[in-house]
């Protein structure tokens, strides 16, 4: 079987893909571990999007068509999915233009992700947030591990969280 993306990444660290490995099985079930060993959670930010649309690349340009039968989205971090969007990069974009056009790529990088031709799951083991939580629903199955699924409820008040 010939497929276009490596069988399995063992490279401790980043690869071409940055914070996310992509396995490829026999089975034909593509999967997406997301962990960026520099932090404590898995966020959202310029750099692990653009990885993210390398690894929606290397799913498209693969050389067989049966593969991936499926894609799976993990979280190689223990009761961590994704807590959002790198809130200390809002911090460094001073044009609001940019910032329009930052929240557009990532929402039509999802939106390319929800019409891959075949199931994609997001395995959702701890907080899922903001742009996480979109990320999981551009997957068309949403599976949570009940002992750390919980909601999270933020109130924001001027100078003040809740």
């Amino acid at each position: 079987m010939s497929i276009a993306f490596r069988e399995r990444e063992e490279e401790v660290g980043r690869s071409e893909y940055g914070p996310f490995r992509l396995e490829a099985h026999a089975s034909g079930i593509a999967l997406v571990w997301f962990d960026d060993p520099a932090r404590k959670v898995n966020l959202l930010d310029s750099e692990s999007l653009a990885a993210l649309r390398r690894v929606l690349d290397s799913l498209r340009q693969r050389s067989d068509s049966a593969y991936p039968r499926a894609l799976v989205l993990l979280s190689a971090k223990e009761e961590q999915f994704i807590a959002g969007a790198d809130v200390a990069e809002f911090d460094r974009i001073t044009d609001p233009a940019d910032a329009e056009a930052k929240a557009r790529d990532a929402q039509q990088l999802f939106e390319e992700f929800s019409a891959l031709p075949y199931p994609t799951v997001a395995a959702i083991n701890g907080p899922c947030l903001g742009g996480g939580t979109e990320l999981a629903l551009a997957m068309r199955h949403r599976i949570a591990y009940q002992p750390s699924f919980s909601t999270a409820s933020l109130r924001l008040r001027t100078g003040s969280f809740a």
